[in-house]
């Protein structure tokens, strides 16, 4: 059975995750990518999915602050917008949505980060415990 590593390398996991989160969410894989960074080497699934979880929350904050601003239409928008060519962020037009449709549009945003962040970190966490176990039918063996 492997040892848990120290507070400060878990922490340290965490914020590198987060940020990994928070800098390549736009690509696609930033959310896995952050929440495996941030589940690995924790000693089973369950805490790589807790500590991905929170990676993944700090890194979708700025996001979901970002999408709630953008659906409020707060304001103008972002980018390169000429043509039939868009490119940044397109604003919803003020009072153009209601307050429960703008906070669900966040809350979905910020909920597929965790979610997803929190998978690459049951991932991270059970390859962990693979290698655990493969390692010790290993040493018996030889």
């Amino acid at each position: 059975m492997e040892t848990e590593p120290p507070l400060a390398t878990r922490i340290g996991r965490i914020l590198v995750g987060g940020l990994a989160v928070l800098v390549t969410a736009p690509t696609g894989v930033g959310p896995a990518l952050g929440g495996w960074l941030a589940g690995r080497g924790t000693t089973d699934p369950l805490r790589g999915g807790l500590a991905s979880g929170v990676a993944g929350l700090l890194g979708a904050l700025p996001w979901a602050a970002l999408v709630y601003l953008a659906s409020a239409g707060a304001f103008a928008p972002v980018g390169y917008h000429e043509n039939g060519v868009h490119v940044g962020i397109n604003t919803a037009a003020p009072e153009l949505l209601t307050l429960w449709q703008e906070l669900a549009v966040t809350g979905l945003v910020a909920g597929t980060f965790v979610g997803v962040a929190v998978l690459g970190g049951i991932v991270a966490g059970l390859s962990t415990t693979i290698l655990g176990e493969l390692r010790a039918d290993v040493s018996r063996v030889g």
